[in-house]
C-alpha cells in the first residue's frame, strides 16, 4: 500500500531531491539482485519458512529508518526494505509451489491474486487517507509495527512441507 507514497513522503517530507530518488530506487533493485539468487539457493536447500518471516521483519527497520532519513540512510533503508521484499516475494512463491498440487496452481494462485489486489485497491485508499488526514509517517508506522505480528503469525501457522509438489 506504500510505494506510491514513498516518493511523495520522500520528497515533500524529507526533501530528497527527485534525482536523489531515482538512485534510491535503482541502489534498492540493484543491490538486491545478487543477493536474490543466492537467496533462492538457500531457499532451497534450507527451507522457505525462515526466509519469509525474515522479510517480513526487515520491513520494520526499514521504514523506522525511512522515516527521518537522509539521502544516505534512504540507501539502507532501502536495500533493508527490498531485501524484505525479495525474501518475501521469493519464499512466498517457493511455498505455494511446495504445497499446493500443480493442477490446482493456477486456481489458487488466481483466487490469491483477486483478494491480493482487492486488498490493495482498499489499502491504498486507506494509505492515502492516514497519511493525507491523521499523519504522513502513519502509513509507515503501520507498516514497520504490523510486520511484528504477521511475523509471529507466521512463525506459527506455516509449515515446511514434508514433501514438495512437482
Amino acid at each position: 500500500m506504500l510505494f506510491r507514497y514513498f516518493v511523495v513522503y520522500a520528497t515533500n517530507v524529507l526533501q530528497v531531491d527527485k534525482f536523489q530518488w531515482a538512485i534510491v530506487m535503482a541502489f534498492m533493485w540493484l543491490s538486491i539482485a545478487i543477493p536474490s539468487i543466492l537467496a533462492g539457493f538457500r531457499m532451497d536447500a534450507v527451507g522457505r519458512k525462515s526466509y519469509f518471516i525474515i522479510g517480513l521483519l526487515l520491513y520494520t527497520p526499514a521504514m523506522l529508518i525511512f522515516l527521518n532519513a537522509s539521502f544516505t540512510m534512504l540507501l539502507i533503508s532501502f536495500f533493508l526494505f527490498g531485501m524484505g521484499q525479495m525474501l518475501q516475494g521469493t519464499s512466498y512463491n517457493s511455498l505455494l509451489g511446495d504445497l499446493i498440487p500443480r493442477e490446482l496452481r493456477g486456481t489458487v494462485i488466481g483466487c490469491g491474486q483477486f483478494f491480493m489486489y482487492l486488498s490493495q485497491a482498499i489499502t491504498q485508499l486507506l494509505a492515502g487517507a492516514l497519511y493525507s488526514y491523521v499523519s504522513p509517517q502513519l502509513p509507515f508506522i503501520l507498516l514497520a509495527i504490523g510486520a511484528i505480528p504477521l511475523a509471529i503469525i507466521a512463525s506459527v501457522k506455516i509449515l515446511e512441507p514434508s514433501a514438495k509438489q512437482v
